[in-house]
């Protein structure tokens, strides 16, 4: 008596909550069509009954008197399915690479903001842009420096030129010192042949003047014998007056030669003269090439000086135009632009504001590339490599496939864990900071797997329902594993033509009474 009412309340029981929650549409329908009853005692003869009827072919239609079924239920085997080998793991979504974008340049006012927060932006686009008169008068007065500095560079170069003109006329005065050098040993060599000639002469003139003597002394000899001759008559006198004229002819050449004699002598004195002033010349025109070959060095030096200023000017042009440069750098400076593609997702920068060098002014997502930053046990640490692929399932619903790019080499000194990098691809509804499940994939390996609904957790167990040949069901525990969509792991063994609950096993016990419901015709 107790046992029937007892399952007649749970009819009513389950009736009621399958009307309230509309799990199944196959409990909604039974339930639309049985109404509760009154608790009757069934009688042994009417369940003896009921068991002959179901046992005579008729199990899904029990008599008029037979039990009535706790539930009407649809029925599901176990499948064998390749599915893949994950490791469960959580963690939040970040930028793949953040860039700050800072002001380079201090002390100027932010006159126009370019870009705001979620902005996808190019590489070099102004973002912020700065006052500029500061820096552009800096130029300008920069810029009058370096033209007073490109002028003392000309006026240095221009120096140089007349130092090397200087240098060319003097080696031009010792050019024509040297020709003048040469003429005067020339002369030299002239006046000494000349000397030579003279000497010459001379030598001639007194071998002349022996040879005059000798023949005066003949000739006197003569015209002395002759005229003591004169007087006996032994010579005719036209004779002795011919010994006579001889004596006087040669004492005439005597003379003579004397006279040549210091003709001579007097042009060896002028000649020697004129050797001596030649080389008196030569000395002149020795000092003179010395004088000049001073000279050129002179000029040479002061050529070198005036490289050296030259060199001056021109080292202090550059550093003035090194220094416009910088201020053109500067000036860059004022329009601060993006270091890479991306997306803004943070900005400090205000109108009006005025920064300074290194102040922070926006975040960039470089190339809008997100990860997600897994947190993995180390027990499941060795299991990962690079490049396996990642599922995470997001917050909106959506699942997304990433792809692990690296693995932290040190684990969390409080929690233990390592972090695992897994970049994900754009275009998704991912964003940062969002804290998401996933898991990554190592391979495939077979499993057993129901739906979802046929396992209930009861007491703390998983349990299912197997459906025997009489229509009641067997309650059994199992161990389930990985989770797919609407489908779960069975680990503990389970025959292959098992039929099980599908849906509705929370309202059933063990060895319950269920009907099982048509199954649907496919449509062609």
């Amino acid at each position: 008596m107790m046992k029937s009412v007892s399952r007649t309340l749970r009819i009513s029981i389950g009736t009621l909550l399958g009307l309230a929650v509309a799990v199944n549409p196959i409990l909604i329908s039974q339930a639309q069509t049985t109404a509760p009853q009154t608790p009757t005692s069934p009688t042994p003869a009417t369940e003896t009954k009921g068991a002959t009827a179901q046992g005579a072919g008729a199990p899904n239609k029990p008599s008029a008197g037979a039990a009535k079924p706790a539930l009407t239920v649809t029925s599901v085997s176990p499948q064998q399915e390749s599915w893949d080998t994950t490791i469960q793991a959580d963690g939040v979504i970040s930028a793949w690479q953040e860039a700050i974008i800072a002001a380079e340049i201090g002390g100027l006012r932010i006159t126009e903001v370019l870009a705001d927060v979620g902005e996808v932006v190019k590489k070099g686009q102004p973002l912020v842009k700065l006052s500029q008169e500061t820096v552009a008068a800096d130029i300008a007065q920069q810029q009058a420096v370096i033209n007073q500095a490109k002028a003392e560079v000309l006026k240095a170069q221009a120096g140089v030129k007349q130092s090397e003109a200087s240098v060319v006329q003097a080696q031009s005065g010792v050019t024509q010192a040297e020709a003048g050098l040469v003429q005067a040993n020339a002369n030299i060599s002239q006046a000494q042949a000349a000397l030579g000639q003279a000497d010459a002469g001379v030598a001639q003139a007194n071998a002349g003047l022996v040879q005059a003597n000798a023949s005066y002394t003949e000739a006197k000899a003569n015209a002395n014998r002759a005229r003591q001759l004169k007087t006996s008559g032994a010579l005719p006198l036209q004779q002795v007056d011919q010994y006579i004229t001889a004596e006087a002819t040669a004492r005439a050449g005597i003379d003579s030669q004397k006279a040549t004699i210091s003709s001579q002598k007097a042009a060896l004195e002028a000649q020697k003269a004129g050797v001596t002033a030649q080389k008196a010349g030569l000395a002149a025109k020795q000092a003179e090439v010395q004088s000049q070959q001073i000279a050129v060095e002179s000029s040479r030096l002061a050529v070198k000086a005036q490289e050296a200023v030259l060199e001056a000017q021109n080292a202090a042009l550059k550093v003035q135009q090194a220094a416009l440069k910088s201020q053109e750098i500067r000036l860059n400076q004022t329009t601060i632009v993006a270091a890479d593609d991306g997306v803004i997702s943070s900005r400090t920068a205000a109108l009006g504001s005025v920064v300074q060098t290194g102040a922070e002014l926006f975040r960039l997502i470089r190339q809008n590339k997100l990860e997600w930053r897994a947190e993995v046990s180390s027990n499941d640490l060795g299991q990962i490599r690079e490049a396996q692929t990642a599922s995470v399932n997001l917050n909106t619903g959506e699942v997304i496939e990433g792809q692990v790019r690296l693995i932290s080499p040190q684990l969390d000194a409080n929690t233990r864990r390592a972090l695992v990098y897994v970049s994900l691809p754009t275009g998704s509804t991912a964003r940062a900071g969002m804290f998401v499940q996933g898991t990554i994939r190592q391979g495939t390996t077979d499993a057993l797997t129901v739906p979802q609904t046929t396992v209930i957790l009861r007491d703390g167990k998983h349990i299912v329902f197997e459906i025997g040949a009489d229509n009641r069901v067997v309650q059994r525990e199992v161990k389930i594993g990985r989770r797919l969509l609407d489908r779960v792991e069975i680990l503990s063994e389970l025959p292959a033509e098992i039929k099980l609950v599908a849906t509705g096993g929370a309202f059933l016990n063990d060895g319950d009474l269920v009907q099982l419901a048509p199954v649907a015709e496919k449509k062609p």
